[in-house]
């Protein structure tokens, strides 16, 4: 009866591995917005949003870190080099690095057109 029973079960796949690429542009979107969400604050008036700007940036740095150690875990099964380890997190900045520069675009085209001009005479 219990060879009845295995027979119904449908088999399992193994796990493949997802590749780095990919795994670091769904992850990068996270960074991007933080990235983002740093540049909005850090220009915007007031101390208290600049401030905010600083912990924004630990939660970058952190956050890369659990990604890596994520990435590790779930597609390396429990081992990283230096060297795979470093360049995840420079493809992870790369990739959010491109979204966060979108944002800026977005904003100083349309939403701050001075905001270079300010800087400048500062």
């Amino acid at each position: 009866m219990e060879e009845n029973e295995n027979q119904n079960m449908p088999e399992q796949e193994p796990h493949m591995p997802m590749p780095m690429s990919q795994h670091t542009m769904r992850l990068g979107i996270v960074i991007g917005i933080c990235m983002a969400l740093d540049f909005i604050l850090s220009s915007a008036e007031g101390t208290a949003l600049k401030f905010l700007s600083f912990f924004v940036e630990a939660y970058i740095i952190i956050q890369s870190f659990r990604m890596a150690r994520l990435y590790r875990d779930m597609e390396l099964g429990g081992y990283i080099s230096f060297k795979t380890a470093f360049k995840y997190i420079f493809m992870l900045f790369f990739f959010g690095a491109i979204i966060a520069a979108f944002v800026r675009i977005i904003y100083m085209r349309y939403i701050d057109t001075d905001l270079l001009l300010d800087g400048s005479e500062k």
